[in-house]
């Protein structure tokens, strides 16, 4: 989509940098990713490898042995097979827990350790952690002592997460719901740093902007032109701290603009509808004509990389 109003607007050359920089910096986080895949998938071959080679020297003509000692080697091929088994079941089991996002295991003496999973698009993101003590009088190993002031020891969850508040509210009573909150509130702020991210990423070719963001991602401001409208700020507030779709939206035309006519206020209303029931992303890409056609996002990404090989801008707008 082109743009002829005059306040479109692109990146500076600072801002063409700061983004092949980050570029560079989540392509070495595949790659590693990557490299640690292939590196268990080669342990899990040279496990098979060796399962195999050792029965084969086991077995090597089964005429010439005498029944006792047979009888011995198919003992020992059951034995070893039994434990490749249980070391597949063990590696499974672990990938299913992963899956539900919350996992659970004991942390020095009768501590016990939660692991709560976060995820975007397809991909773990980064996990965190609530140490506890647990009521060794419990037969659960998931209860928590009865003494109040040894709940939770330790945790990794952000500070914008009023922990002490759900503790107060939910523990010891109730421990499913309160991990489900936290959990919630930790996924949903994951999810809009992400979809923020990705906003980031149209700004290099499109005529959007993030203009404000809060530590917590419960308010933030976003600058686009509209065609045939002219530059308009998006104010999202997320009152629901478990939800990634806010649950205010406001949009107002900048300083400078004509004033909204009734047409304009349909197109806001139906706007602020979309953010509150589609992800932030596709309302994005749906406003700016952005294709998901994998080719196009695949061009989209060469020319956020390669800058210098991009259209040159027709307008340009300053901040």
């Amino acid at each position: 989509m082109i743009f002829s109003h005059e306040n479109t607007f692109l990146p500076d050359e600072n801002s063409r940098l700061k983004a092949q920089i980050k570029a560079l910096q989540r392509r070495l986080t595949v790659a590693t990713e990557k490299e640690r895949r292939l590196k268990r998938e080669l342990i899990e071959e040279d496990l098979s490898y060796v399962t195999v080679s050792s029965l084969t020297k086991l077995i090597q003509d089964p005429t010439r042995i005498v029944e006792y000692e047979l009888t011995q080697m198919q003992k020992e091929i059951f034995d070893k097979m039994i434990a490749t088994t249980e070391a597949c079941c063990v590696r499974e089991i672990i990938s299913y827990h992963r899956l539900t996002g919350r996992s659970v295991f004991k942390f020095k003496g009768k501590r016990n350790c939660i692991r709560l999973d976060t995820f975007y698009d397809k991909s773990y993101k980064e996990p965190y952690y609530i140490i506890y003590e647990r009521d060794v009088n419990e037969s659960s190993s998931n209860a928590f002592s009865t003494n109040n002031n040894l709940l939770i020891e330790h945790h990794t969850i952000p500070p914008f997460i009023h922990l002490d508040t759900l503790q107060a509210q939910f523990l010891p009573h109730d421990f499913n719901t309160f991990i489900r909150i936290v959990h919630a509130q930790i996924q949903a702020y994951v999810t809009k740093r992400e979809l923020l991210k990705e906003v980031e990423d149209l700004s290099l070719l499109y005529p959007v902007k993030i203009q404000f963001q809060s530590e917590s991602l419960h308010k933030m401001e976003i600058k686009l032109s509209l065609e045939d409208v002219g530059l308009v700020y998006i104010d999202m507030g997320f009152s629901d701290k478990s939800s990634a779709y806010p649950t205010e939206v406001s949009i107002r035309k900048a300083k400078g603009e004509k004033n909204v006519s009734v047409d304009e206020e349909k197109l806001f209303l139906q706007l602020q509808q979309s953010f509150k029931k589609k992800s932030m992303k596709n309302v994005f890409y749906e406003v700016l004509n952005v294709n998901d056609d994998p080719s196009d996002m695949a061009l989209l990404r060469y020319q956020r990389d390669f800058p210098s090989n991009a259209s040159p801008p027709i307008e340009s707008m300053e901040f």
